[in-house]
């Protein structure tokens, strides 16, 4: 995250109880964009 935006903070995360311990992941809020999300997208979506 430190070199997508100039400051982040954790705002929570994915932890579900019915859910497994690998599927819980922090939720970030992003500051002050440093790259183009249809650029860098491909990159994030985890689906699979």
């Amino acid at each position: 995250m430190q070199t997508k935006c100039t400051s982040y903070s954790v705002i929570g995360n994915t932890k579900d109880p019915l859910s497994r311990p690998d599927e819980w992941l922090p939720i970030y809020h992003c500051r002050g964009f440093k790259w183009n999300l249809q650029t860098i997208w491909p990159e994030l979506k985890r689906w699979g």
